[in-house]
């Protein structure tokens, strides 16, 4: 037969007791709410149920909860990263690399680690919808601790970051992610590719070489500059190659 709970005297009852705190974007606590379940009289039993009354004021307290602690703080994984993140291509004499923006809720403050993993595409790939394992060829690349570039006390914050020395003639695809030492967030959905293909210089204008004479040895070679496909190449190397023609 199941037991007969014990007898409840009145200097004793059983308690429910929920405690919320609130923090602050450095994870200091600012406030507590605390609930405690009541007892049903006379008999004096406990209830184990809250009232809507509690239940009002810890659904509004979490609203508060929600809207000014970070979510690292909350100890719950997430996303943070609501959109996938803008890639440009940077060129340079020397290397090609990839200027990357995101944004990130302004609630998210605090000391946050920044992330960001990238793997060349297949050709026929517009962007990649989740981010593969390291298997799959996708690089890690810490960024540590960043400021943001806009913090105009609106409900974003926007980050950049660059991604030096990518190989030429491929497609790449990156994600990003924030953590701190008590969470790691979610991978990002995939950036739209970024192509590292260039185009070879190409004349400007006209086509046409025009060679004059100046001796029975020397010729001057004369044609219309060439530009590059990227306004920060600047550097243009050419090649003329002589063959002899007979008849």
């Amino acid at each position: 037969s199941p037991l007969s709970p014990p007898p409840v005297t009145s200097s004793s009852y059983l308690r429910c007791l929920v405690a919320v705190p609130l923090f602050d974007g450095q994870g200091n606590v600012l406030a507590v709410v605390k609930l405690i379940n009541r007892r049903s009289l006379p008999e004096g039993h406990p209830k184990l149920e809250f009232s809507k009354t509690d239940l009002a004021t810890l659904s509004s307290f979490s609203a508060i909860f929600s809207c000014v602690v970070p979510a690292p703080f909350l100890g719950l994984p997430g996303h943070f990263v609501p959109r996938r993140p803008d890639a440009q291509l940077m060129l340079t004499e020397e290397s090609a690399d990839a200027l990357l923006s995101w944004r990130l809720p302004a609630a998210l403050r605090g000391r946050l680690m920044h992330e960001v993993s990238y793997a060349p595409l297949a050709l026929d790939d517009e962007y990649t919808s989740s981010r593969r394992e390291a298997e799959d060829g996708w690089v890690v690349l810490p960024c540590g601790i960043l400021e943001p570039i806009v913090d105009d006390g609106g409900t974003e914050l926007s980050f950049e970051y660059r991604v030096p020395r990518l190989e030429l003639g491929r497609h790449y695809s990156f994600s990003v992610r924030v953590r701190n030492f008590e969470v790691l967030g979610n991978w990002s959905e995939a950036s739209y590719k970024l192509s590292t293909y260039l185009v070879p210089p190409h004349p400007t204008g006209s086509e046409i070489v025009w060679v004059h004479p100046r001796g029975e040895s020397t010729v001057d070679i004369e044609w219309a500059p060439f530009q590059t496909c990227h306004p920060d190449l600047q550097l243009v190397e050419y090649r003329v190659i002589a063959i002899s023609a007979e008849g």
